[in-house]
């Protein structure tokens, strides 16, 4: 094996503040993808054992990178591989570090990552193009998301200014966007779906999620919100279409007897009438979604193929139709978060679900806007039955309830399955105004109007 030089002082100083700098090792550990960020293996190597060792003692390794080498060292290794090292941690440690800052440190290791990552990408896309894949190639240059290394954070001085005070009790940011009128959804959702939040539905498989994104966006429509729909996967642009004609007009994709629910008995059982309804006409569907919200313009469909986008490819599109001709979403919902493109460069299933959520989160705050999605529930939530989801009740991993600020279980048992109904409850709610609000509340809805809520109690 022939080793790789190690050659560049930018590159050896930046390693070297790894190694030694508190400030700059943290930046960087928050940032560690699972390929490195160098271009050098062996520069990675070491990279990777200053960010285990700052996760785990929340400090730079310091003068221990010798003893965490020589331990490295001692197993069965390749010798050159071995010697290769030693000679990167050698000409890093002939840097001289004492009269460099930390700030500058910061500046030359994000110009430095993102150069590494720029001509990485660039040889993948001409990869794709040499091999005449033009999609490829394009693809890897969407992909493309630049290292940042700074603090985001500011502050404001709240005695000295009014402005501070009257912008965070602005009616408008504290409203609610979207809204349910009347009965027991309303009480259940007061305060909820806010710009700036983010809210998912969980549920297990085939109980509904779609149609309860459906029903949020046409809420959203007709409180007039501009609403962006993402199709990541499971459907097309036809069956979105179909499904949100049903909803804006209130008639099934073809002329059948409709079950509508009519009320709860005082047995607390569903009383239903069969109702024969007409098929969704092409014309009643585009004179509705036109009226609803008065504006031809307010709802955007972006329809994606299976694990063909990201959070990050998400936000591209929405900030692009800014720029190209001012539409602003105020509500975003993505059909649905498990299948969306993992994020580049993350390549463990639970770091890159846990890095999907906080993207997710991030979304709402810097565009400003409500984001809703739907996740699947774990296997244990089949056995459910007459119970309700709980936090036990993650998929992939427990961190996404930790990011939204709200997560509401969908709970279907096959007798509510086979009438139409279910139990919607918070398994996770970050702030509640109603403090006396039900602990969930039963829902009946006609499937083939795609209107899950047209009674709540």
């Amino acid at each position: 094996m022939k080793a790789k030089r190690f050659q560049g002082t930018a590159a050896r100083q930046v390693l070297a503040a790894m190694i030694t700098d508190p400030l700059v090792c943290a930046r960087i550990a928050a940032k560690w993808p699972d390929e490195g960020l160098f271009d050098s293996n062996w520069a990675n190597q070491i990279g990777w054992w200053c960010v285990k060792y700052h996760r785990r003692y929340n400090a730079p390794p310091d003068r221990k990178i010798k003893n965490i080498f020589e331990s490295w060292a001692s197993k069965p290794r390749d010798d050159e591989t071995v010697a290769a090292i030693e000679r990167v941690l050698v000409s890093t440690s002939n840097e001289n570090r004492d009269s460099t800052d930390s700030e500058f440190l910061l500046d030359l290791s994000e110009e430095y990552f993102n150069e590494v990552r720029v001509r990485k990408l660039l040889d993948k896309a001409k990869l794709g193009l040499d091999n005449g894949q033009i999609d490829h190639g394009i693809e890897s240059i969407e992909a493309f998301n630049r290292i940042s290394l700074r603090s985001d954070v500011e502050y404001l001085e709240p005695g000295t200014d009014l402005e501070h005070w009257t912008r965070a009790l602005e009616e408008e940011t504290m409203r609610p966007i979207v809204r349910f009128l009347g009965g027991a959804a309303a009480r259940f959702f007061e305060g909820a779906f806010c710009r700036g939040e983010f809210y998912a539905f969980m549920a297990p498989d085939k109980t509904g999620k779609t149609t309860y994104l459906i029903d949020l966006a046409y809420r959203a429509l007709r409180c007039r919100n501009n609403v962006a729909y993402f199709e990541v996967g499971d459907g097309d642009e036809n069956e979105v279409l179909r499904r949100l004609g049903c909803r804006l007009v209130g008639k099934p994709v073809f002329g059948k007897t409709c079950v509508m629910p009519i009320k709860w008995d005082d047995d607390s059982n569903l009383e239903v009438e069969d109702q024969f309804m007409e098929g969704l006409s092409d014309v009643e569907a585009f004179r509705a979604v036109r009226k609803i919200s008065k504006n031809m313009e307010a709802f955007r469909l972006s329809p994606h193929p299976n694990s063909s986008i990201s959070v990050d490819g998400i936000a591209r599109t929405v900030r692009s139709w800014k720029d190209d001709d001012g539409w602003i979403p105020s509500v975003i919902v993505i059909d649905y978060a498990d299948i969306l493109a993992p994020p580049e460069g993350y390549q463990n299933t639970n770091d890159e679900i846990d890095e999907t959520w906080k993207r997710l989160r991030r979304l709402s705050q810097e565009l400003n806007c409500l984001v809703v999605t739907a996740t699947q529930s774990n296997a244990g939530a089949y056995k459910k039955e007459d119970s309700l989801l709980s936090k036990s009740n993650f998929s992939g991993r427990k961190t996404k309830l930790a990011h939204v600020n709200g997560m509401i279980g969908i709970n279907v048992s096959e007798s509510e399955r086979s009438t139409q109904q279910a139990r919607l409850n918070w398994v996770v709610r970050r702030k509640t105004p109603n403090r006396k609000a039900p602990r969930f509340i039963k829902v009946a809805g006609c499937y083939d109007l795609e209107n899950p809520l047209v009674l709540s109690r």
